[in-house]
């Protein structure tokens, strides 16, 4: 899914101020990346975790995910990426990703499959809100 269009469901619940997408094949290579998305809401409110965290829970299921809001920019990431920062024990969390990229492809197309569920289902409940059927 293009970067565009990730920005453009997002934007259905509020406006971004930033965003960074880690997702489907490397340009050059040609494997899959591990997904991730930050991303900053200018207005950033708890209905939005719910919503996401719903999303999350109704359309995944290949591999876990969270959804990290701790900061300004929110992170939305196959949980086994958070891990392995943890494990680290750095903030070290490009390195996890390229890390898993290049040595779990099977992991990353379950990941990107779940992302692309996650984002569908958003995009729907997105214009679902917009016409006032939600």
């Amino acid at each position: 899914m293009a970067t565009e269009r990730i920005l453009e469901i997002l934007r259905a619940y509020d406006p971004v101020g930033w965003m960074k997408v880690s997702m489907g094949r490397h340009p050059l290579e040609g494997y899959l990346q591990a997904p991730f998305i930050a991303w900053r809401f200018q207005s950033p409110r708890k209905e939005l975790q719910d919503l996401l965290e719903n999303a999350i829970k109704e359309a995944s299921g290949r591999v876990e995910w969270m959804l990290d809001t701790s900061g300004k920019n929110w992170v939305l990431a196959p949980s086994r990426l958070f891990a392995g920062v943890a494990e680290t024990g750095r903030p070290g969390f490009s390195d996890v990703v390229a890390s898993i990229t290049l040595s779990d492809q099977p992991f990353c197309a379950a990941a990107t499959a779940d992302m692309e569920s996650i984002l569908d289902f958003l995009a729907q409940t997105g214009e679902a809100l917009a016409a006032g059927d939600y």
